[in-house]
């Protein structure tokens, strides 16, 4: 059985890259989810854009030399969501958002990323809902194509700020999509009050899976007060032969709960409760890929 834990670097946007993927070695994780979120992680998609092949060279000896895999690369061109967004109804902002996409493709594809979360779009002034999903459709074929012929399986976060931002939603763009696939996040879906089971329907379509503490009203928790049952979703994927990464996702920001969890200690817990629910796993249920 392989080790399906990774970590994110993004939660810890301050420190440099480098010291972030000492420490995801020292915690035993055997992969990382690359962040280039501009504004916020301390590698900026600006930086990256500059030279992509030397980044990308770079980045990849610094993960070989710690025995790091990439588990995921996660391009975020604004922290606002709305600007270069797949779904943006000016003409200029989506062909701006179109080179952003194919950029950080061309960095994932020469780092030897297999795979890439991307967000889904937003509902933007004077939109309706069914214009904004169908732009982010019309959006995500293409780059659906695109990574797959750059040997990279393409995803989406459905998230709260997002216009699918619930999972019925989310499985509407997903029908819209073929080969799309989801990061999925529960969070999105415990700070809204929701229960795991409405979101058990897209399990099947997930390719990648972000853990970390919720609850009602917090984007963020501890582990003492996190709500999602994470055990039953261990054992519902192996129900389902997933193959893929349980990425710990802490982050630091603003929003409710964000900025009051020591992360590395949150990302231990989470990380031992992880291995212990997959080692009670029956034998054939664990991925051996």
């Amino acid at each position: 059985m392989r080790n399906q834990l990774a970590a994110a670097d993004f939660s810890w946007p301050g420190l440099r890259q480098e010291f972030v993927f000492d420490l995801l070695a020292e915690l035993e994780f055997a992969a990382v989810d690359l962040g280039l979120w501009t504004g916020y992680t301390k590698v900026t998609p600006e930086d990256v854009r500059t030279d992509i092949a030397g980044w990308a060279r770079r980045t990849r000896a610094a993960l070989d030399s710690r025995g790091l895999e990439v588990s995921d690369v996660f391009p975020v061109a604004s922290m606002a969501l709305a600007p270069r967004s797949v779904n943006h109804p000016d003409a200029a902002e989506r062909r701006a958002g179109d080179d952003f996409f194919r950029e950080m493709l061309d960095y994932a594809a020469q780092l030897g990323a297999h795979h890439m979360t991307i967000l889904p779009g937003v509902l933007h002034e004077g939109q309706s809902y069914r214009e904004a999903l169908e732009g982010s459709a019309e959006g995500l074929r293409w780059r659906v194509e695109e990574a797959r012929a750059a040997g990279i399986v393409l995803s989406i976060e459905g998230h709260v700020g997002s216009h699918v931002d619930t999972p019925e939603r989310i499985l509407e763009l997903i029908a819209l999509v073929p080969g799309l696939t989801l990061t999925l996040d529960f969070g999105h879906f415990a700070v809204q009050g929701m229960p795991d089971e409405r979101a058990y329907p897209l399990m099947e379509h997930t390719s990648h899976f972000h853990v970390r503490g919720c609850a009602n009203g917090l984007v963020q928790t501890r582990y003492i007060h996190n709500v999602i049952d994470f055990a039953a979703i261990v054992r519902r994927f192996a129900e389902l032969e997933y193959v893929g990464w349980f990425a710990l996702e802490y982050v630091h920001d603003d929003r409710p709960g964000c900025s009051e969890c020591d992360n590395i200690q949150e990302t231990i817990l989470f990380r031992d409760f992880l291995r212990d629910r997959l080692a009670e796993l029956p034998d054939g249920a664990q991925s051996t890929t």
